[in-house]
């Protein structure tokens, strides 16, 4: 099913209708951080996490690989583990992080995707991070999504979390 109490705060915050599933909950609502709204879905098998932030565009230059590495970087701090100074952060040294051209709602979209790590703690996971241009609004939604499910395959997982990107209209 859908949220839509959550879908409809899409709408006010990003002007994005979005089908956010039922079993979202928000987990941090950071207005001065470009927007940030982080959204997670727990299981038995693990936890799932989706953040939007809304940035002013200014040009290709906010399409590259270390700007996509940035904006999910800066995010990261808000997600720790029970350890002390944990963080989470891309790691393009064990596996690279790969870039896809891709179109979603008829706007230009960059996607990226890759591992991240827990620094100061042994957890980790796969991640998928889109950067979709607004050009007439001036605008870039990003969205990061990863997944903390530790001994499960994630290939299934990562294609619902896809999925529920693309539903995005904006």
């Amino acid at each position: 099913g859908k949220n839509q109490g959550l879908s409809e705060e899409m709408v006010k915050r990003y002007g994005a209708k979005i089908n956010i599933p039922s079993d979202f909950k928000i987990v941090l609502d950071a207005e001065e951080d470009h927007g940030l709204y982080w959204l997670r879905k727990d299981t038995k098998v693990g936890a799932f996490s989706m953040a939007f932030r809304v940035y002013d565009y200014t040009g290709p230059e906010m399409l590259t690989n270390e700007a996509a590495k940035t904006r999910f970087d800066s995010f990261g701090k808000f997600v720790s583990s029970k350890e002390a100074n944990t963080y989470i952060l891309i790691n393009d040294v064990d596996l690279p992080m790969l870039s896809f051209d891709r179109s979603i709602s008829d706007n230009y979209t960059k996607e990226w995707r890759g591992i991240w790590e827990m620094e100061n703690d042994f957890m980790g996971g796969p991640f998928i991070s889109y950067a979709i241009v607004n050009e007439k609004e001036a605008k870039l939604l990003s969205i990061d999504a990863f997944v903390f499910s530790p001994g499960v395959r994630k290939r299934d997982i990562m294609q619902q979390i896809d999925r529920v990107a693309k539903t995005i209209v904006w």
